[in-house]
């Protein structure tokens, strides 16, 4: 197997979703088991789940761990998953994402090691964007940069957009990765229940 690490951000609220959105039943199966088995077309051989309710997922076959540093959301998920992977290229997605793309997915560990080989250093991050907005939790990091993320913690930073610009971020820009026939559903978040239905629907038009 190739060194790879995968995780799923599972750690956030749920507010708007009213339970925990991991375990919402979504065409089937729970949507981080959706997740699970994207993740599980890449050739790699690490995944976990991170959350604060681990004791809710006993279904799952694959480790769920704590964040290691609670309340800080998508960041204090990314630190933890940066701490416990096994390799260096370390993807990072979110649990109510059922749609993510392998093919993008490995367009994006590939384009990290073109621009570490380029410019001979590490390259932290390798994020999409999707009509100019970035993704950050359909992404790829580098296990070496959590470092340079605890010191920005230290520092303030909070939100995890003002993060990635004080990284060595590659913004993969929707021109890179339009020969994978890649969309905006990769990248959806059904964070509610009308984004359940709208997410169905949109499945059912396109069978």
């Amino acid at each position: 197997m190739v060194g790879l690490t995968a995780a799923i951000l599972a750690g956030g609220q749920s507010r708007r979703m009213g339970t925990d959105k991991a375990l919402v039943v979504f065409q089937g199966k729970a949507l981080v088991t959706h997740v699970i088995e994207r993740l599980r077309l890449l050739p790699g051989d690490q995944i976990f789940v991170i959350s604060r309710h681990r004791d809710q997922y006993p279904m799952l076959d694959i480790p769920v761990y704590p964040d290691i540093i609670s309340d800080l959301g998508p960041i204090g998920g990314l630190c933890t998953a940066l701490k416990l992977a096994n390799h260096d290229q370390v993807i990072v997605v979110g649990c109510d994402m059922p749609f993510i793309n392998p093919m993008l997915i490995m367009k994006l560990l590939e384009a990290q090691k073109v621009q570490e080989a380029q410019l001979e250093a590490q390259c932290d991050a390798v994020v999409p964007r999707w009509r100019g907005k970035s993704q950050p939790l359909h992404a790829v990091y580098h296990r070496d940069s959590l470092p340079k993320i605890e010191s920005a913690l230290t520092a303030g930073t909070r939100r995890l957009q003002d993060l990635l610009d004080q990284l060595h971020t590659h913004w993969m820009d929707e021109a890179e990765y339009t020969p994978l026939e890649v969309d905006g559903l990769a990248f959806t978040n059904l964070n509610a229940p009308v984004d359940l239905e709208r997410a169905a629907s949109h499945l059912t038009e396109m069978r």
